[in-house]
């Protein structure tokens, strides 16, 4: 609407993160906007630095993302999934969405990226790889979405317990 005003160009991309364990901007900040502006989501970090895959159950090793010591992000989320109450909650999400990932014959990462496909308003997800074999393993999450359906998403939903309430209307601001 300040574009409008200014006579700029709208904007037409936000790149936000979102995962299964952060969804509240995506899902409560852009709806509105996604539907009214025709605003796309490029979204980041569907795996939260690995977390998402299991990789991280049994400890961390060296090599991977959260074994970096020089990144501020990595190590908040190391620090969190480590020392914190928060942290073994994120633990028993994860064993969980791994199991879910086996009954859908998929890999963990598979789904937590055919989850943010999910997502309507999602135009892309953003994902990294340093092999790959990742790469392919996170394309073949495309098919996954196209399987997953209803009762996919209400045992995710049951696992996650972190369903926003109410979406953000900028109209009613």
């Amino acid at each position: 609407m300040i574009a409008d005003r200014l006579g700029l160009m709208r904007p037409i991309l936000e790149q936000p993160q979102y995962n299964m364990l952060n969804r509240d901007k995506v899902e409560l900040d852009y709806p509105s906007l996604c539907r009214d502006f025709g605003l796309g989501l490029a979204t980041w970090s569907p795996l939260l630095s690995g977390v998402l895959t299991g990789k991280y159950l049994r400890g961390i090793a060296d090599g991977t993302r959260l074994s970096i010591s020089s990144h501020v992000i990595v190590n908040r989320i190391r620090h969190t999934l480590l020392s914190t109450p928060e942290g073994q909650v994120t633990h028993d999400k994860v064993r969980r969405i791994v199991s879910i990932a086996e009954q859908l014959g998929c890999t963990p990462a598979q789904l937590a990226i055919a989850w943010c496909l999910r997502n309507r308003n999602v135009s892309s997800v953003i994902t990294g790889a340093t092999r790959p074999q990742q790469i392919e393993e996170n394309v073949a999450a495309l098919t996954i979405a196209s399987r997953m359906n209803g009762e996919w998403d209400a045992v995710l939903e049951d696992v996650l317990g972190n369903k926003p309430e109410t979406p953000f209307n900028y109209r009613d601001a």
